[in-house]
């Protein structure tokens, strides 16, 4: 009797080892999965992207940027069909060659998950689910919006960046309303450590 209690409780006790290995395992892998998706960068760029990155926003965006009511989309926009095909169609040689297009639009490129104040510390940055929300659910979503959070929305791609960080291309969305706004897709040089605007691929205004 006391060898079959025995044996009892040394198999439960097994169980109760391996049961607590396979929680701690999931457990565990859950975490990783938390902390991956809280991370703003889809992977680790190199530091040198990051620190490019902010310059870039400082001298092309600068005002904004330093702007409290400035109110910015925590998802960045993408280089997507739309975004594609006027660049492709504009492409000009003497500024982007075919594998530079290639590059882009099998997206090579460093990119970001989403906005964040380590990035981009004095604006008001958004959660683009909110704002989805806000115009899915609210009967007058701009009313509600002005009223509560503010006069505008802006977005930003993240910069591309070519040819050794000497050339970016980066696109930019500004909504005031149902028929209120702006955005455009540009091409910028650095000429002595000044980025300036060489080529407009896309403009629209409503």
């Amino acid at each position: 009797m006391l060898k079959q209690q025995y044996n009892l409780l040394y198999k439960r006790a097994i169980a109760g080892i391996i049961l607590f290995l396979i929680i701690s395992f999931f457990a565990s892998a859950q975490d990783d999965t938390i902390t991956r998706i809280e991370l703003p960068f889809k992977y680790k760029p190199d530091p040198e992207y990051i620190k490019k990155s902010i310059e870039f926003m400082e001298q092309v965006m600068g005002r904004q940027i330093n702007d409290s009511s400035f109110i910015l989309d925590d998802l960045p926009l993408s280089f997507n069909e739309f975004f594609m095909d006027r660049l492709i169609a504009a492409a000009d040689t003497s500024f982007l060659s075919k594998d530079e297009l290639r590059f882009i639009e099998k997206k090579r490129y460093p990119s970001l998950t989403y906005w964040s104040k380590e990035i981009l510390p004095n604006v008001k940055i958004i959660s683009h689910d909110t704002i989805e929300n806000i115009f899915k659910h609210k009967p007058d979503g701009w009313g509600y919006f002005r009223k509560n959070i503010g006069e505008a929305i802006n977005e930003f791609s993240f910069p591309v960046f070519l040819r050794n960080y000497t050339y970016c291309i980066f696109c930019f969305d500004y909504s005031c309303g149902w028929v209120c706004g702006s955005g455009k897709m540009v091409l910028y040089k650095k000429y002595n450590n000044k980025w300036v605007q060489v080529k407009i691929y896309c403009e629209w205004v409503s």
